[in-house]
């Protein structure tokens, strides 16, 4: 017996499924953010320890040598002469037996080592190792690439391991090709002082110059010879104004973990974190500003050198900044920490 009643078919109409669709695509929309903001916060995490445990290599390093590395001068047998000229090492280097990479450090080969000091730097003898990717030297909030390091060694106010007439060397605790520097030397205090900083990775293109990235060489900077080093506010006025949207440029910063040089694996406090003001050097080399970047909202993760480390906002005050990166400026700024 057929029914009278008519045939009623399960389903979604047309509304009910745009609507349906409508409110996923609303969730989805709040929750990309909130997952994305936890990826970047699990990424700051990390990239805060990888900060902590150069501090145990830096403070374990100090423990035993009396002061902290690099110091070329007194390692003889670790130093690299070619055409009669030092070629320093980074502090990076010395801290390997630190960081569970003592194989590594022992690797390193200098008989007969020559680097380049081109854009990237390349060695003889220990490519193989300057392209090792080591986890600690990078951030995951980059895109660090094998033989790269997202953290660099304090330079101070110096503009190219130069002396400045506030400050004379060393006044950091990387002084370049000398004697390392003691935590007796660091006046101000360790707390007060910062020895490594984030500097993002340069972009690996060299037809394209991006400037949060990249260095520039800028003619403003050269100097004849025997001038006496740029002072900070000159070198920061003259990338200020000396720099173009078309430039010649770094592309490799901090590409080249074994490489004592500015830019590659050390920073200086001329211009303050994530400045807009970009980088810059003459194109010979000599006095320039490498600060230090990072993709991290609103600053940069730094070391101190009593081994603790600290978020600085990309707002302090320039002045905090450079005595934050001296030894001995007798300020009494302070940098607070996390």
């Amino acid at each position: 017996m057929k029914s009278d009643q008519p045939h009623l078919r399960s389903g979604f109409t047309l509304i009910e499924l745009l609507t349906v669709c409508g409110i996923i695509s609303l969730l989805l929309g709040l929750s990309l953010p909130a997952i994305q903001g936890a990826r970047e916060r699990a990424r700051r995490i990390q990239c805060a320890n990888n900060l902590r445990q150069i501090g145990v290599a830096s403070q374990s390093f100090h423990s035993s040598f009396q002061h902290f590395p690099p110091s070329p001068n007194t390692w003889p047998a670790k130093r690299v002469i070619v055409a009669a000229k030092i070629l320093p090492l980074s502090a990076h280097y010395y801290l390997l037996p630190g960081l569970d990479h003592s194989a590594l450090y022992n690797q390193i080969e200098f008989n007969g080592e020559h680097w380049t000091d081109a854009d990237p730097p390349t060695s003889r003898n220990n490519q193989s190792c300057v392209e090792t990717f080591i986890p600690v030297f990078a951030c995951p909030s980059d895109n660090v690439p094998a033989g790269g390091t997202s953290y660099l060694i304090s330079q101070g106010t110096s503009t190219n391991g130069y002396s400045t007439p506030r400050f004379p060397m060393p006044n950091s605790v990387r002084p370049g090709v000398g004697s390392g520097v003691s935590a007796r030397d660091i006046s101000d205090g360790l707390s007060n002082t910062i020895a490594f900083s984030e500097r993002l990775i340069g972009d690996r293109n060299a037809s394209h110059y991006t400037p949060s990235r990249d260095w520039a060489y800028s003619t403003s900077l050269i100097q004849s010879a025997g001038q006496p080093p740029l002072l900070p506010d000159d070198t920061a006025q003259r990338c200020r104004s000396g720099v173009t949207s078309v430039q010649k440029h770094a592309s490799f910063c901090g590409v080249g973990w074994l490489f004592g040089r500015f830019g590659t694996t050390s920073y200086n406090h001329i211009l303050p974190p994530n400045s807009p003001v970009p980088d810059c050097s003459p194109p010979n080399g000599g006095s320039g500003a490498f600060s230090a970047r990072s993709y991290h909202i609103g600053g940069v993760y730094c070391l101190l050198a009593d081994g603790a480390v600290t978020f600085v906002s990309d707002s302090i005050d320039v002045a905090v900044w450079r005595a934050a990166g001296t030894i001995n400026g007798r300020e009494t700024s302070t940098i607070s920490q996390n």
